[in-house]
């Protein structure tokens, strides 16, 4: 029996380690994208302010796909259908365009909402290979770039993201330490004392 609880003991620790390292390497990542995402989001308004050109040009759809916003089917509204559970619809696309001779790429989206049902026809439409016009700038590079989505939302979670990853950091790099050999242990609770007594 002791071999038991012993074997279970150290596969109990396997599985605390495990998640105490997951749960670092989690907290890690948050702020490191966080920051990513700071940094990319200020050179990319920096890059847009300083831009020398716009243009609308036509560009053609390599790949396209869709995902929807629903409102909750457990919610306090009873729908009919699918369709009216439906808040937007989102239309990620990877599109390419040519300006003076040259060829670029780069990623476009397109949003429907539900209030909208001709704009939301239209682009239900949309397939690969159709042309689209999308509003494109020239950078300080000479390069044309799509217009960046500059939503200061997208800007405040990319902030938020990491206070939660340095928390997340920290009680994780805490628990290591505690569980290190010789490290102090949490005495017994007085009243647990005065039981066993």
């Amino acid at each position: 029996m002791s071999d038991y609880w012993e074997q279970r003991k150290r596969k109990e620790r396997r599985e605390d380690w495990f998640i105490t390292i997951l749960g670092l390497v989690v907290g890690i990542g948050l702020v490191v994208a966080g920051i990513i995402g700071i940094v990319t989001s200020l050179i990319a308004a920096d890059d847009y302010e300083n831009r020398t050109d716009t243009l609308t040009v036509d560009a053609v759809i390599e790949k396209l796909s869709t995902s929807d916003e629903k409102h909750d089917a457990k919610g306090i509204y009873e729908f009919k259908n699918e369709s009216e559970r439906l808040i937007k619809r989102s239309y990620r696309m990877k599109v390419s365009f040519v300006v003076d001779g040259k060829t670029y790429k780069g990623n476009y989206e397109l949003v429907a909402y539900a209030d909208d049902p001709e704009r939301k026809q239209a682009y239900d439409q949309l397939e690969k290979g159709d042309t689209i016009q999308i509003e494109v700038y020239r950078s300080r590079d000479g390069d044309y770039k799509i217009e960046p989505d500059l939503n200061p939302i997208g800007f405040l979670i990319y902030c938020g993201v990491i206070p939660v990853g340095l928390v997340v950091t920290a009680a994780m790099v805490y628990d290591i330490y505690s569980k290190r050999p010789g490290a102090p242990q949490k005495e017994p609770d007085k009243k647990q004392k005065r039981k066993r007594n």
